[in-house]
């Protein structure tokens, strides 16, 4: 993996090459937010029943308390998932930037 991204910076591969390891790349750490994604849906969960149970009791300083942590996960869930449909385009220009390029790489031989 490491060689890739030296012979990517010393310039020996090709823009396709390029096109391709950074597409990976992005399908890897796509991978790692749907995984940081489902850990705070968990702990969302975990705090809500939580606070479901404070509530019942009525403690209203710790249903504060949990409640804020939960509007904090929330906020934090939004901006990964906008991060996410931002790479998952990205990802998908990537994909048809390399189908073209081998479109135009084919098309003179289907021309002949």
């Amino acid at each position: 993996m490491n060689q890739g991204i030296i012979d990517i910076i010393k310039g020996k591969r090709n823009i396709r090459d390029k096109l391709s390891v950074a597409n990976m790349r992005i399908k890897q750490l796509l991978a790692k937010l749907d995984h940081q994604i489902h850990i705070l849906n968990d702990r969302e969960k975990i705090l809500f029943d939580k606070l479901v149970s404070v509530i019942e009791i009525g403690d209203k300083i710790r249903a504060n308390i949990i409640a804020s942590e939960i509007a904090q996960i929330r906020e934090i869930k939004k901006h990964l998932l906008a991060f996410h449909v931002v790479l998952e385009n990205l990802s998908l220009r990537i994909e048809n930037i390399l189908f073209i390029g081998d479109i135009a790489k084919d098309f003179p031989q289907i021309m002949a």
